[in-house]
């Protein structure tokens, strides 16, 4: 009876010590599980969704009702933020063409590369044969060097890569949304209204309120506020989209295109 009884007593003690072990799991788990939550930032319950996106709208400005809000559970609408914006990335209301403040840009061309500074100046290195790095003169440069008379600069570009002999210009888009351009002028590319090539940057005429550009082979474009696309340059394969086959030297809009 007392061997019975022995065995009864061990089988007892064998369970008590694996629930002892289970119990002491369980506790690690849940303190392991508290002390990650408390490690995870919380979560405004007012967006009931695990993030928020926000855009602060035409106006620049965050808790007007033109913010552009969206998040996991819905597809963006248009009302107010209602967000801190006390660590937020600069706003549109930074620049007037609606375009980052952050303005760090390179832009590599046919033959000569052109990088824009956070201080709004443009810096260019490469094939100067046409002028095309903005410092006045027709030599080539192996390292950078900074384009004359130009500041305040918030986007670049430069002509795409080919042989064409229309290659060989860059473009700058300022803040105050004039765009500006330099090197060959064959096709008018520059927007001046001449075909005569510059070694300095020049004005492209009757264009204001840009927010992008881009530079084609002798050709160049620039979106306005406003949604209209205005290009200007050699036209022989329609590029231009004005419904022509036309050479420009100074912009026309392109036809049937509206991106707002």
């Amino acid at each position: 009876m007392d061997i019975h009884i022995l065995f009864f007593m061990g089988g007892v003690k064998k369970i008590m010590d694996r629930l002892k072990k289970i119990t002491a799991y369980v506790l690690i788990a849940v303190f392991g599980i508290f002390a990650l939550i408390q490690t995870i930032p919380n979560i405004r319950a007012d967006t009931q969704t695990g993030f928020i996106v926000a855009s602060a709208g035409k106006d620049g400005q965050f808790g007007t009702s033109d913010d552009i809000v969206a998040t996991d559970l819905e597809t963006a609408t248009n009302r107010s933020a209602n967000i801190s914006t006390a660590n937020a990335v600069p706003s549109a209301k930074n620049s007037q063409n609606n375009i980052s403040s952050t303005r760090i840009r390179i832009a590599a061309g046919y033959a000569h590369t052109a990088a824009l500074k956070s201080d709004g100046t443009v810096w260019t290195w490469g094939n100067n044969r046409y002028g095309q790095l903005g410092d006045g003169t027709t030599i080539d440069r192996t390292t950078p060097i900074q384009v004359k008379g130009l500041t305040d600069v918030i986007a670049i570009a430069a002509d795409s890569p080919s042989k064409s002999v229309f290659t060989g210009h860059t473009v700058a888009l300022k803040s105050d949304g004039t765009v500006w351009t330099w090197g060959w002028n064959a096709g008018g590319q520059l927007g001046d209204g001449t075909t005569i090539g510059r070694t300095t940057p020049v004005q492209v005429k009757n264009l204001t309120d840009v927010v992008a550009i881009a530079a084609g082979q002798g050709h160049t474009v620039a979106l306005k506020r406003d949604g209209t696309v205005w290009a200007w340059g050699y036209n022989g394969y329609g590029q231009l989209g004005d419904g022509t086959t036309t050479t420009r030297t100074t912009p026309v809009q392109v036809q049937n295109l509206n991106l707002n």
